[in-house]
């Protein structure tokens, strides 16, 4: 929830923790090769749910949620 309270107070911005994540996702994911799929759209949400949050949108805590699949993801889908 730290995360979430610095992109409300504006601290940091959807768009700079979807690049950090993407960055760190592309940094270790050959090694632990755990995302099968990352969201083409997620820098272009981020974009958008920092417009919302401009315009006085309260966004949810999952807004971020599409940045890649993970197979344990799948797994679970699998499942249910």
């Amino acid at each position: 929830m730290r995360i979430a309270a610095a992109i409300r107070t504006g601290r940091v911005s959807s768009r700079e923790i979807v690049e950090a994540c993407l960055a760190r996702i592309d940094s270790v994911n050959a090694r632990l090769n755990a995302v099968v799929q990352r969201s083409p759209t997620a820098v272009e949400e981020a974009i958008e749910a920092d417009r919302a949050l401009a315009r006085g949108t309260e966004l949810g805590a999952l807004h971020l949620r599409s940045i890649g699949q993970s197979r344990r993801a799948i797994f679970k889908s699998l499942l249910i």
